[in-house]
């Protein structure tokens, strides 16, 4: 429909696109379930510019059926960055759903919002003995880990099990580049990063 490609249009302007998050609110709302998925797309790409989008957006977190708005709605949160802090209880809830795509975009959007006291939360979404921590739920772990500085000190330990022991060079990539961004605090890992060298 033409409504729902001017959405995914102004989704990929971005913040120059801002003008239009007044019109892009109400869409949060429609019983058609693509223009759901298309409004939350472009406040997504609008980023921080779709702040007054915050309260709209945690309740698709809440209330949606589609776990693609869902999911969309999470990411536009992180793209939003610190002014949706109000957005954290309700994505800490989502670490927990059944949904792997949810639970990762939860927490690539916790990282983003800069939520640092939940690093203890994200730690069970690294545990690969569980089969609903899949590649991309422990990648977008690892990255919002990273984006919580020396507070994710607290993960080195599953940060150097990852770089043992992980089947996905995504997963090994970003935890070393994660305990790298950790600093001193990360020194634990620097035989396992030795070895790493020598296998090269």
């Amino acid at each position: 429909s033409d409504l729902r490609d001017a959405a995914y249009a102004l989704g990929r302007i971005g913040a120059e696109a801002k003008t239009a998050v007044p019109q892009l609110v109400p869409l949060l709302t429609n019983s058609d379930l693509g223009v759901r998925r298309t409004a939350t797309y472009a406040l997504e790409g609008i980023g921080a510019e779709a702040k007054a989008a915050v309260p709209q957006l945690i309740a698709l977190l809440k209330e949606d059926s589609d776990a693609n708005v869902r999911r969309n709605a999470a990411y536009a949160l992180g793209n939003i960055g610190a002014e949706a802090k109000d957005a954290v209880p309700q994505l800490i809830l989502l670490l927990e759903n059944s949904d792997a795509n949810l639970r990762g975009s939860a927490a690539y959007a916790l990282g983003d919002i800069g939520a640092k006291t939940v690093v203890p939360k994200l730690i069970p979404l690294l545990d690969k003995s569980d089969p609903t921590n899949d590649a991309n739920v422990r990648w977008r772990t690892v990255y919002a880990l990273g984006r919580m500085g020396a507070e994710a000190k607290i993960a080195v330990p599953q940060l150097i099990a990852l770089l043992k022991k992980d089947s996905d060079t995504n997963v090994r990539s970003s935890a070393a580049n994660v305990l790298g961004s950790i600093g001193a605090e990360a020194k634990d890992a620097v035989p396992q990063l030795i070895l790493l060298l020598k296998d090269s």
